[in-house]
């Protein structure tokens, strides 16, 4: 599947708190924002009534994994991290085991990253990244 651009679809609290950091000129700790939206909304998931303890391999949700995707990238190349909102989804895909595969796009950098099902943290998720 092949998309042209970013579409957070019922993330649109991420898109918020994003712009809310870039307006403000606060860029130093983006990724680790991206993050812990996405480690609060997983533990919000885990703690709703009639869920068990035992979903630790748990899918993430899509916006939950993008947002941890992102973590990640701009964690490894901090310069990108400034230019978050641009990043345009090339592919996706969500295996049966619950492991999403994002490709991103910003300018001629593609990454390609894996978000393993779980509660996400950057050294759980790995991210390659191919300059263009």
């Amino acid at each position: 599947m092949t998309y042209a651009d970013l579409h957070l679809g019922p993330a649109v609290d991420i898109a918020v708190d994003l712009a809310g950091v870039l307006a403000g000129g606060v860029t130093g700790n983006l990724a680790y924002d991206l993050l812990k939206h996405a480690v609060v909304s997983f533990r919000g998931r885990r703690s709703a009534p009639g869920r068990s303890d035992a979903t630790a391999d748990t899918p993430l949700a899509r916006a939950e994994a993008l947002a941890a995707a992102l973590g990640a990238v701009t964690d490894a190349w901090p310069e990108h991290a400034p230019h978050v909102d641009r990043f345009a989804v090339r592919q996706e895909q969500r295996t049966a085991t619950g492991m999403w595969r994002f490709v991103l796009v910003r300018s001629r950098d593609i990454f390609t990253v894996h978000v393993p099902p779980g509660e996400p943290s950057f050294d759980r998720i790995e991210v390659h990244r191919r300059a263009g």
